[in-house]
């Protein structure tokens, strides 16, 4: 039962970090491409995508390229064009310093993520160690 309970805590962890690397880059794409005339920003619905992996039940593999060979059962976040962008003159629809606020705050969610997954691997070694001694 705990085993269960813990793969199954690992693999939402695991999910919420792949999601945010993945956000990670696209906001990177879009200041990158903050000049770029034509550009229009990408971003994904990170609470959606996790809601989705909820409901899913399954543990599914997440390809985070698209130039990734695609995996059995895998279900890939949808990546899309940011709503409520304003186009600037040259039909760039970067604002910088939202992308930036963005970077911020999944940096934040990334790094919680790892530290929270680095906790719970940190008790299962402990219990692994430890487990056999009374």
């Amino acid at each position: 039962m705990i085993e269960g309970i813990f793969q199954r805590l690992t693999a939402i962890l695991q999910k919420g970090i792949e999601l945010s690397w993945l956000r990670q880059n696209l906001i990177s794409a879009n200041i990158a491409n903050a000049e770029t005339p034509g550009y229009k920003p990408r971003e994904i619905d990170f609470e959606g995508e996790m809601k989705r992996f909820l409901s899913e039940g399954e543990l599914r593999p997440l390809r985070t390229h698209p130039l990734h060979l695609p995996l059995p059962g895998e279900a890939a976040p949808q990546v899309f064009p940011k709503r409520g962008w304003a186009v600037t003159p040259d039909e760039n629809g970067v604002d910088l310093e939202e992308e930036m606020a963005e970077l911020a705050e999944n940096y934040l969610r990334y790094t919680s993520l790892v530290q929270f997954l680095r906790r719970q691997l940190g008790m299962l070694r402990y219990s692994i160690r430890e487990g056999g001694t009374f």
